[in-house]
């Protein structure tokens, strides 16, 4: 395909090899202008869609990743402009050159991925790559930037200090593990939407009341540097929370002694060794709850407390659930009346498989609804999907006769809405699975 530009349009198409294969890529090449003969309105493709307002369609397109929109800029003029505006919105960055991540490859992108990041997110992977992005003219649609880079290094100073100083438009946020780059961001508060804090940190946890920040992280919530669950109460917007320790064990009487209560949350995730189900009611609106993840490795398995909860978490879509040695039937079974679209379950400690069969008959009444499933057991644990570093996971493909009996199991007549599952460690199914 040839590379273009429309002389008499607002934005510019640039296309490179195919459209899908640049942004698939996260590559931006410097467009070459040549004539081109004007499009014919009359010979562009009507559709219902284009009968709705901009911001309904926006919102539509909140729902696709980079490579559906990419796929819609090149349906006509105005869904390329909107299509744009989509690529364009939210940026993640991620560093390959960076020896810190301790990754294999580059952040995955696939066209049947849906993850939170990958719907949220265009995915740009290399310096080179972000650097070229920061010199197009639509660098002015962008609105937030997610740079991930584990270690502070020369390439992600540069690009950091080009956008906090450069592109004020733009809310800079930052997953790091260095606790400089949480020192810089520390001092930015109320120009960031995502805070990732380490109890190990030194800083002064007795912050102006914020109005930004709507995701934490707490890495650590015993106290060994400063107080990490102090900042909890001054972050008035927050909606997002995700909270691990390996060794606390009533985090609960944690946040009560801070007088933390009545916390309005979408998103929770806790990942503690153990705790009282039953206290979350004492610091959490449960009924405002979307997305939970509860992951402790007791010897127990709390059906009953996971029924109080459901019956609780009235608006309740996705669950990732982590027990020790459990029944994924049953932990299901005390889901019953939710709509879930996205269900991710580990049985720790056990190096039994997961049969494919109890798959099936765990999602029983639930084909039509349910987008994502992992159903994993063992001792190794799971980036789960609260967690910043899951669109970084990568998985051994299965072999094709085992593909070929999970796509059969599961296909898109039976389970129309599916996109992604994962059995046992190995097999993951990305939607290529047939009607």
């Amino acid at each position: 395909m040839e590379q273009y530009i429309h002389k008499n349009s607002k934005y510019q198409l640039v296309v490179v090899k195919t459209e899908t294969e640049c942004f698939a890529e996260g590559t931006f090449n410097n467009p070459i202008e040549i004539d081109d003969e004007p499009i014919n309105d009359n010979d562009t493709i009507k559709t219902d869609i284009l009968r709705l307002p901009e911001e309904v369609i926006l919102e539509i397109f909140g729902h696709v990743n980079q490579i559906d929109a990419t796929n819609i800029r090149l349906v006509n003029r105005q869904l390329y402009k909107l299509g744009t505006m989509k690529l364009f919105n939210s940026i993640l960055v991620a560093f390959p050159e960076d020896t810190g991540l301790n990754i294999k490859g580059k952040c995955h992108v696939a066209a049947k991925l849906y993850s939170e990041y990958l719907i949220n997110y265009t995915v740009i992977n290399g310096f080179q790559k972000i650097a070229r992005v920061l010199g197009m003219a639509e660098l002015s649609m962008v609105k937030n930037i997610l740079l991930y880079t584990a270690k502070v290094n020369n390439y992600s100073d540069h690009c950091y200090y080009y956008l906090v100083n450069k592109c004020p438009w733009i809310t800079v946020n930052v997953i790091s593990h260095s606790p400089v780059m949480f020192g810089k961001q520390f001092m930015r508060l109320d120009k960031i939407s995502m805070l990732r804090v380490s109890n190990a940190y030194q800083f002064i946890s007795d912050i102006p009341d914020n109005f930004s920040i709507k995701k934490l992280y707490l890495i650590g919530t015993q106290r060994v540097g400063s107080d990490s669950l102090a900042l909890i109460p001054h972050l008035k917007a927050l909606k997002f929370l995700y909270m691990e320790d390996n060794r606390e064990l009533n985090i609960f009487n944690q946040l009560k002694q801070r007088n933390i209560a009545n916390l309005k949350l979408k998103h929770l995730a806790l990942r503690f060794p153990s705790f009282v189900i039953r206290q979350m009611e004492e610091c959490f609106v449960m009924s405002e709850i979307v997305t939970f993840e509860l992951q402790f490795f007791n010897q127990g398995t709390p059906y009953d407390d996971l029924n109080w909860l459901s019956t609780r978490m009235t608006k309740l879509r996705n669950i990732e659930i982590t027990l020790w040695k459990m029944s994924f039937t049953m932990v299901m079974k005390q889901f019953q009346g939710h709509i879930l679209h996205r269900i991710k379950l580990h049985s720790y400690a056990t190096d039994k498989e997961v049969p494919s069969s109890q798959v099936a008959t765990m999602l029983k009444g639930r084909e039509s609804e349910i987008t994502e499933v992992w159903a994993t057991s063992g001792t190794n644990q799971y980036s789960g999907m609260l967690s910043s570093t899951l669109f970084f996971r990568t998985t051994k493909r299965s072999n094709s006769s085992t593909k070929q009996s999970i796509s059969k199991q599961f296909s898109k007549t039976k389970y129309p809405n599916l996109n992604t599952i994962l059995i046992n460690e190995g097999l993951v199914l990305y939607c290529n699975i047939p009607p």
